[in-house]
């Protein structure tokens, strides 16, 4: 108000006095300036804030995988930040000027579906650090986000996704995805019988679809169909606590086989996954696939059989694990991989014409089918998904470990015989490392070890007879998301042991194996 008056006083005066009011003019601007100045200066003077916070993902068998953005409002600067949480979900933004912003979480999965999480408004004051934690969209959330009811029944799941055009990449309107799976209809104590059940979806104007009430934790094949061609069938499993699926698919349909070719060589989707090739169709074309494949320890794999379904041409890796796989058909493709002392893995691909794609592949052997009792299984259901979900650990159940307690000293005896890691030492004194670390690492003392959801320990810091269950990873680019960056030198997660439920005194129990 002060500098608008002078400024107002001195065009009332200026043309009767001029010099005075040149010089009252004058100082009337500069006194305006300084304050202007002044009040900029204020705020600039406040220091910035920031925000921190915790993005939980209540699927234990998949890591956080998201970006955090922050708008300001209400600036003509619109200053914006963004952040990607690390592998325990844990993100922070710094220097934010004062103000109001737009907080906004993003995931793949959302983004593919088209979904977004609300967004939150928050203000940053200038020097504190702002509270912003949050949960990531739980599997029936998610689900019905998706399918738009409430009349799902439980334990039911979703695929989503979109087709498109091999060829062009353009989307697919008016095809259709066909699901078909095995329901398991209980018929007393001891009788059961099963039925194949098949489902259909036609896509969208922009290629979507969705398919609903899918019974979870069943296995499904999907296929696209267009005219009178049609994709490979590709095998999936969807847990109700993941809820939904996004899988996208594609064909060509200058180069895809017909429905009639696939449907005459199908074999039934129970039957176990063998050698699914058929000297029936060879088909080829302009794509090309390659990448490294890697077995146990995650260490690579030479001497590997790469072959596409239903295609001619086909492949060994080399002594690094790697391929190059050409003249391959576009679309939706199935590629298979052989090599002795491991079963057949086959892993869903895009492939396009004129162009490569590069699919890593970890391959994982079979599980013994009585290495994880139910009697004991039960007491280590996180120790159970991660098993599941990451193949490319190496993992000694109770049983396990009980069995071999009898022929160890130490903690670090366990390891004497594990593969990708080197036991130095004994005593207080004992370390165990990767022997990638150990080769390519020379500042590597000791790997990661977990115990009790708590890091820092040292091997032999745990008695043998507390050890429950191990969790081993020796390639640091391959840990769970949650120690991405945190495991250069190996990885180890132990499970303290816990007594059987029906035993008084139970001794020590585990919260999360290390995994909040």
């Amino acid at each position: 108000m002060r500098h608008g008056l002078h400024a107002v006083i001195a065009r009332r005066n200026f043309a009767s006095h001029p010099s005075e009011n040149v010089r009252v003019y004058l100082t009337s601007v500069l006194a305006s300036c300084l304050l202007v100045s002044a009040t900029v200066l204020g705020a600039q003077s406040q220091p910035p804030g920031a925000v921190d916070g915790t993005l939980r993902e209540r699927i234990t068998t998949r890591s956080v995988r998201a970006t955090v953005s922050l708008v300001q409002l209400g600036s003509a600067a619109s200053a914006s930040r963004s952040a990607r949480p690390d592998g325990e979900g844990r993100f922070r933004v710094d220097s934010l000027p004062p103000g109001r912003y737009l907080l906004q979480i993003s995931t793949p999965t959302l983004d593919s579906l088209d979904l977004t999480m609300p967004p939150r408004e928050v203000r940053i004051d200038g020097g504190r650090t702002f509270r912003a934690d949050a949960e990531l969209p739980y599997g029936a959330d998610l689900r019905d986000l998706v399918c738009h009811s409430g009349r799902l029944g439980e334990g039911t799941v979703a695929v989503a996704g979109r087709a498109l055009d091999a060829d062009t990449e353009k989307p697919l309107a008016g095809a259709q995805v066909v699901a078909t799976w095995t329901d398991v209809i209980a018929e007393g104590l001891a009788k059961a019988t099963t039925k194949m059940r098949t489902v259909v979806a036609k896509t969208g104007a922009s290629g979507e679809y969705r398919l609903c009430g899918i019974p979870g934790g069943t296995t499904l094949a999907l296929r696209l169909q267009h005219a009178d061609r049609a994709s490979p069938l590709v095998r999936l499993t969807i847990s109700p606590d993941e809820g939904v699926v996004v899988r996208d698919l594609s064909i060509s349909p200058r180069s895809a086989p017909s429905v009639a070719q696939l449907d005459s060589m199908a074999r039934p989707a129970s039957v176990s996954r063998s050698d699914s090739s058929s000297p029936g169709l060879q088909l080829s074309g302009t794509a090309r696939v390659t990448g490294i494949i890697r077995g146990m320890a995650a260490m690579p794999l030479a001497g590997v059989e790469v072959r596409v379904r239903y295609a001619s041409p086909s492949t060994a890796t080399d002594s690094t694990g790697k391929f190059v796989l050409g003249g391959l058909p576009a679309g939706t493709q199935i590629m298979q991989l052989l090599h002795d002392g491991y079963p057949l893995t086959e892993v869903a691909v895009e492939l396009r014409p004129d162009r490569s794609t590069e699919q890593n592949v970890l391959m994982v052997r079979t599980a013994k089918a009585d290495s994880t009792p139910v009697s004991t299984s039960a007491l280590y259901k996180e120790f159970e998904a991660h098993r599941r979900a990451y193949g490319f650990g190496q993992f000694l159940a109770v049983e396990e470990v009980m069995q071999k307690e009898k022929a160890v000293t130490e903690t670090v005896d366990y390891f004497a015989d594990m593969l990708g890691f080197t036991a130095l030492g004994h005593g207080a004194e004992a370390r165990l490392i990767s022997n990638e670390a150990l080769a390519k690492q020379p500042g590597c003392r000791s790997a990661k070890i977990v115990a009790e959801g708590t890091d820092g320990f040292a091997i032999n810091d745990i008695p043998p007879s507390q050890v429950g269950a191990i969790e081993a990873y020796a390639n640091s680019q391959f840990v769970p998301e949650r120690f991405a960056g945190r495991a250069e030198c190996g990885l180890v997660v132990i499970w303290m042991r816990k007594e059987t439920p029906n035993r008084k005194g139970a001794g020590p129990t585990l919260r999360g194996n290390g995994y909040p």
